[in-house]
């Protein structure tokens, strides 16, 4: 199943009309064995076309007309129109695939989609240096993968218990970006599956990493607006999902600081967030109310509550705080002080 969600991967990111699942295969010889999974394509007005997916690694016109003749074999027992997801092709195969009535993508954008409602033409992208049809290579961390991290460094018994499509949605990413995500670790040995799923590799390591990256990957992309809140932090209602962040979740968890600059995390739109709490909006303001960025199904257990703590902490560079967060750490996740500490 690697190459297929690999493939998801890079259409994804190449054609970013599409979204697209990844079937998990039990059964051989069928026509659920023949799909490997199910794309989405929204287009600008709204409009959203489903299609059956089949992944296939083409560099012959020979592994063409395998394909043409399951299709032909299937063809009759699937309901929605089939699309095909594929490696670079060749202009010749691109070609082939037209005369042939196929639709496709393949990994670097290129595309031929001709239905009811629907056509696409997109063609003369070339693979560069730094893209096969194997992974995309990948130079830094990115906030998908921070994001996915957040969940599992927080739970990483979720490995064994959660599949691809309700990690996606508790880390709030897409499915493709799961697969990217796994691809990274694995390459910087931080991940390695297992017959029952898989499992973490240097943790204390990849926390270092979280920790650190959070002030330059995750922070600058929160969506946020500072508000003047002359409530004590304790009598503000909470709403289901909200959680505080920074100085109040260290005060909360340490009772080791007094929160002066405050941060409220909440799934709820932040206007409406806004209305419901009735604080004026000031850019001078001593609270910071900002969209969660984990998923709603997502439940912070102590340990992401931590990691959240410290991450913010470390983020402010303030003496104070990374004070805090290096007790919290002895106290809670226990990497060496060393790695808590920024360079």
């Amino acid at each position: 199943m690697a190459s297929e969600s690999q493939f998801a991967t890079l259409v994804e990111t190449n054609a970013p009309f599409i979204r697209i699942s990844v079937f998990e295969h039990s059964s051989a010889h069928s026509i659920e064995n023949f799909l490997d999974g199910e794309a989405h394509i929204r287009m600008n007005n709204g409009d959203e076309f489903k299609f059956a997916v089949v992944f296939k690694k083409l560099h012959r016109k020979e592994s063409l007309d395998i394909f043409i003749q399951q299709k032909d074999s299937y063809c009759k027992d699937i309901k929605l129109p089939l699309l095909l997801i594929c490696s670079p092709l060749t202009p010749f195969l691109a070609e082939y695939c037209e005369n042939n009535k196929i639709n496709y993508i393949d990994t670097v954008g290129n595309a031929r989609i001709h239905i009811a409602g629907l056509h696409i033409m997109i063609e003369g992208k070339k693979p560069s240096h730094n893209l096969t049809y194997e992974g995309r290579r990948i130079t830094g961390i990115t906030e998908g993968i921070m994001k996915l991290l957040f969940v599992i460094l927080s739970e990483p018994t979720m490995l064994l218990t959660k599949n691809y499509r309700q990690l996606a949605g508790l880390a709030n990413i897409s499915l493709g970006m799961v697969s990217k995500s796994f691809y990274y670790l694995t390459q910087r040995g931080f991940y390695r599956k297992t017959s029952t799923g898989g499992r973490l590799i240097s943790v204390p390591e990849l926390m270092k990493l979280w920790l650190k990256e959070y002030a330059f990957v995750i922070k600058p992309k929160l969506k946020g607006v500072m508000v003047i809140c002359t409530e004590q932090w304790e009598n503000i209602p909470m709403a289901e999902g909200d959680y505080w962040g920074g100085e109040v979740a260290a005060a909360k968890i340490s009772n080791k600081l007094y929160p002066e600059r405050l941060q409220l995390f909440t799934h709820q739109a932040l206007q409406q967030r806004l209305a419901k709490l009735r604080m004026k909006p000031s850019k001078n303001g001593n609270l910071w109310l900002v969209s969660a960025f984990w998923g709603k199904g997502f439940e912070l257990n102590e340990q992401a509550k931590v990691m959240l703590a410290i991450a913010e902490l470390l983020a402010s560079q303030d003496d104070r705080n990374i004070e805090v967060a290096e007790f919290l750490d002895e106290q809670y996740l226990r990497v060496e002080k060393t790695i808590i500490t920024p360079n």
